[in-house]
């Protein structure tokens, strides 16, 4: 029962598309596990700081934001959504404390087998999707039924000669997939699981989810690989990747995905700019855990053209989406030049551990938010002690 319970818990918290209802539930398979395994578990006092340190920077942040103690004017959405948000990171904040002892003491055989058979389940998902769409022109979604919200398998704002569908197994859209599956990929290699075959699929499914993160994560993964200590097959792997791209450039598949790339770039660069522009106190403090400017909240909207065609979700825009520009760019507009202590602390205990750093490194670079489980899973996995024993895991 407690292994089960578990296993809900950590499915849920992978599911980053419905933090709102999956947190709450999480928490409470969380409790349930805890309950049944008391006895073996112990709270330091360092954990309890931790946890009072957390509530305690949601508290100010929310007083800050509540009586509107700012220097800038947030966007109405988070206006409106302050009261869900403030309850979403108090429970969230619990949640993380819960897990981190549980994360420490749980056997690494255990959070194997769990974190394995949750990765095989996305996996499914997906490759199920993928078969019946492309058979049959039928896309099955996983996520409507639940959240009213349709999945994005469609390719939008190129034009393409060929029929090209994006699957995204449990989640809205397919970066949102191949993002999170990577993660607890990097979660248990980080525990020392060894499953070629489970990994060579991970990294499958992700390329056919035709996300573009996809195709920089997996480079970079080896990119990082070779840096530490070059290999002849990472290089020879590398060198083909590239020249395999470099080959195929005019194909219309590969040209739609530069195409696509090339198209959001500019209001990437946009972004930028403007948050480097901020006044002095916010480029130092950002603008807080429950908001962002409304100016540029306003810019990141999409507006139809004069004839009212709304082909493309690029229309008009000036900015991309902040959550959308990776975490680690995401966290200096929260936090301005705060969020280098805060990701100091953060990755303190495996600083020097080149492997962790560079999956750490890895993780930053995509759009994960600081508020999905997810994100905490992989840093409390990183947290524990190295072992030096690998495991396979079926």
């Amino acid at each position: 029962m407690k292994n089960f319970s578990l296993f809900l818990s950590l499915f849920l918290s992978t599911l980053s598309n419905h933090s709102a209802g999956t947190i709450p539930l999480a928490f409470i398979f969380i409790i349930i596990y805890f309950i049944f395994n008391k006895k073996n578990i112990y709270i330091s006092a360092k954990k309890i700081m931790i946890l009072t340190i957390s509530i305690i920077f949601i508290l100010i942040h929310s007083i800050l934001f509540k009586f509107n103690i700012l220097t800038y004017t947030p966007a109405n959405e988070f206006i409106d959504s302050f009261e869900k948000n403030f309850y979403k990171y108090v429970i969230l904040a619990f949640y993380i404390f819960i897990l981190s002892i549980v994360i420490q003491y749980e056997k690494r055989e255990i959070l194997i087998k769990i974190l394995s058979f949750i990765l095989i389940i996305h996996i499914t998902s997906f490759i199920i999707q993928f078969i019946l769409v492309y058979l049959t022109g039928y896309y099955f979604d996983f996520i409507y039924p639940i959240t009213h919200e349709h999945s994005r398998y469609l390719l939008y704002g190129v034009e393409s000669s060929i029929s090209i569908y994006r699957c995204t197994g449990l989640f809205v859209e397919p970066s949102t997939y191949s993002i999170s599956i990577f993660t607890i990929l990097l979660s248990l290699k980080s525990l020392g699981c060894k499953n070629n075959k489970l990994f060579l699929i991970t990294f499958l499914t992700m390329i056919l989810s035709l996300a573009s993160i996809s195709f920089i994560l997996i480079l970079l993964y080896y990119l990082l690989k070779i840096l530490k200590k070059i290999k002849l097959s990472y290089l020879i792997t590398s060198i083909l990747l590239l020249i395999s791209l470099s080959y195929y450039s005019q194909n219309s598949f590969i040209k739609t995905q530069f195409d696509k790339i090339n198209n959001t770039s500019s209001i990437r660069f946009n972004l930028v700019h403007v948050i480097f522009d901020r006044d002095i106190d916010l480029l130092i403090t950002g603008s807080g855990l429950y908001g962002i400017e409304k100016e540029i909240m306003d810019g990141t909207k999409a507006s139809c053209n004069e004839d009212n065609s709304c082909s493309t979700e690029l229309v008009n825009r000036k900015y991309a989406t902040p959550n959308d520009s990776g975490l680690l760019f995401y966290t200096f507009i929260k936090f301005g030049f705060i969020s280098i202590i805060i990701l100091y602390f953060i990755c303190y205990p495996f600083l020097k551990n080149y492997r962790k750093m560079s999956y750490f490194t890895c993780i930053l670079l995509t759009k994960i938010q600081f508020a999905f489980p997810l994100f905490w899973i992989f840093i409390l996995i990183l947290r524990r002690k190295d072992s030096n024993e690998n495991t396979h895991c079926s």
